[in-house]
């Protein structure tokens, strides 16, 4: 997937018709019709049906329209941001369980934080459960938990160390819900 075609993608989606964003792209018809076609070739799916004067998005097309979007905006906020020596900034929201390893999160988590003076993480102490309903909400943009987790519907990334609980041996995670 190329951005120049996620920016094609997303012009005919706002304009919702082809000839119109082409106008605007400044690029032919037939340039856009064949990146997008090829764009659903890639991705073995149908996002969008074209009537004799608009398009319509199926609903695989309206979810990968809003994920397009995060992306187009999080490239625009990266060109500004590099253009203006900006830091990263924006609130995280975490979740964690009970664990020993807390102390070591939160000194990382100030590390980061007196690196990048505008990111604001705020830790939430939760139970597995809660954790995961939050997670899956959006509420959570992270959630710190023992290993073995339920990883499915999560980006997981094993963090180093372990900890003990309950006089067992475990790995930490940390979790990310793949709709997030």
């Amino acid at each position: 997937m190329e951005l120049r075609v996620l920016c094609y993608f997303s012009m005919v989606v706002q304009e919702r018709n082809i000839s119109r964003a082409a106008k605007k792209l400044h690029v032919s018809q037939p340039t856009i019709s064949k990146q997008l076609k090829e764009l659903e070739d890639e991705l073995s799916i149908t996002l969008s049906k074209r009537g004799s004067r608009n398009i319509q998005l199926t609903p695989p097309g309206e979810y990968f329209t809003q994920q397009v979007q995060h992306i187009l905006d999080l490239m625009d906020k990266l060109v500004v941001n590099l253009h203006e020596g900006q830091s990263v900034n924006g609130r995280i929201l975490i979740g964690i369980g009970e664990l020993e390893l807390t102390q070591s999160i939160a000194e990382a988590i100030n590390r980061l934080t007196s690196r990048q003076p505008d990111i604001q993480i705020d830790l939430f102490s939760t139970t597995d459960e809660d954790l995961h309903n939050k997670l899956q909400s959006g509420f959570f943009d992270f959630g710190i938990m023992l290993n073995p987790a339920d990883t499915q519907n999560y980006n997981a990334v094993e963090l180093p160390g372990d900890t003990t609980w309950e006089s067992s041996l475990h790995k930490i995670v940390c979790l990310q819900h793949i709709g997030s």
